[in-house]
């Protein structure tokens, strides 16, 4: 796994993996891609609050290296084969205090109900572990706060994704971290107002989410 950032991510759920998601959770697959793009960056920085800590550390560490093993070659039978109770738990750890309202503000952005939203995080959470779990362990990085910080904020911090889903989140990232790169390539194709003020009021709504683990 020689790369690992939001957008490698999002490649990996782009085509089958959001269709497993969209017929589990019983949504269309635009509303779950709209989803995600959200959750993605709100799962990873809800996990870097928690590890700001030394026993928050300890407790990520823990569950990456219970993850880790886990089968995601193909990422489809991954997400089909997922137990929604035990990824409840992940995300219900992972954010604490702030679940109820990030799972209101992605409900919000995809027009989806927070009920579904919760499953769609139940799915993807335990996902993130396994592949947060790889990486530490091809790394071979201390399970320490200041290595799990360093390896989560590389993670946040990637962009450049090819497949459509990537782009998406690489877009979000491009708003939340103004690197200003979304907006002039959006001047420079032409194709007008209405699509960056869209992508304003996403990346604004995103940047909302970030907030709540600051």
């Amino acid at each position: 796994m020689a790369n690992l950032d939001l957008s490698s991510i999002a490649s990996l759920l782009s085509g089958g993996g959001i269709s497993a998601i969209s017929e589990k959770v019983g949504a269309k697959e635009d509303q779950v891609t709209s989803a995600v793009t959200a959750a993605l960056p709100a799962l990873i920085s809800g996990m870097k609050q928690n590890v700001s800590t030394e026993a928050g550390a300890a407790s990520l560490a823990g569950a990456l290296s219970d993850h880790k093993n886990a089968d995601v070659s193909n990422v489809t039978a991954f997400l089909n084969g997922a137990d929604l109770t035990d990824g409840a738990k992940i995300v219900s750890h992972i954010l604490g205090g702030k679940e109820k309202a990030t799972t209101a503000a992605i409900a919000e952005k995809s027009g989806l109900s927070s009920s579904k939203v919760s499953s769609i995080l139940s799915m993807i959470a335990p996902l993130l572990l396994s592949l947060l779990g790889k990486k530490q362990e091809e790394t071979s990085s201390a399970s320490t706060s200041s290595s799990l910080t360093g390896l989560l904020g590389s993670v946040l911090g990637g962009s450049g994704g090819s497949s459509a889903l990537g782009s998406l989140a690489s877009s979000a990232l491009g708003e939340l971290f103004g690197s200003g790169s979304s907006d002039s390539a959006e001047s420079a194709s032409g194709t007008g107002k209405k699509k960056k003020d869209e992508k304003k009021e996403d990346g604004g709504l995103l940047g909302g989410l970030l907030g709540l683990f600051k």
